[in-house]
């Protein structure tokens, strides 16, 4: 879409931890238009369940609409060890996903996103999920794009603010999420 008309476009892709579901796109999008002059437009293409092969097979959607910025989030679901992906696997897709924007949109600013540790009794599907975020903390470093580190933020949440174990409840992604990643957005959007 690129910057026109006093427009800011942001795309989110990423998992269902991305998706719409809990509307943390809309409370930081909020947060962030209080501050600035330009219309802010961020666009969900999060897609429940999807793993980060998923996200490369779509991914040419969001760059052909020229975003102004672009926020990747994957590693959860591939970090599952019934059905997720290698990690070598999901490092080369992740890649892939920025290649593409820097070749099909090179105005795009593109960031990497980790969301939230996994708790509970989703640990056993999930063990490494870690191993993957530090793929995501990587790819970055390598890249020099943009990392939005936001599982760290987390410290150890109790099973109340993620109680099925990988999604957190809005008033944790208010408390922890949202305001992160309105610091972190405001140099970017303004």
């Amino acid at each position: 879409m690129g910057r026109r008309w006093n427009i800011f476009d942001a795309a989110f892709v990423g998992t269902s931890l991305t998706a719409g579901r809990e509307k943390w796109q809309q409370s930081v999008e909020t947060e962030l238009q209080k501050s600035n002059t330009i219309q802010l437009r961020f666009h969900d293409f999060g897609v429940p369940g999807s793993l980060s092969s998923a996200g490369l097979a779509t991914i040419g959607i969001p760059v052909s609409f020229r975003f102004d910025l672009a926020v990747i989030e994957y590693g959860m679901n591939d970090a599952n060890t019934i059905y997720g992906a290698p990690l070598e696997t999901f490092k080369s897709n992740v890649s892939a996903m920025v290649d593409a924007f820097q070749t099909g949109s090179p105005n795009t600013k593109i960031c990497l996103m980790t969301m939230n540790p996994v708790v509970g009794a989703a640990l056993k599907d999930r063990p490494n999920v870690e191993s993957y975020y530090q793929q995501i903390r990587d790819i970055a470093d390598e890249r020099k794009l943009t990392l939005f580190d936001v599982d760290p933020q987390w410290g150890n949440p109790p099973v109340e603010d993620i109680p099925d174990g990988v999604h957190p409840t809005i008033p944790a992604l208010n408390r922890v999420l949202v305001p992160y990643l309105v610091s972190h957005l405001a140099p970017l959007v303004s």
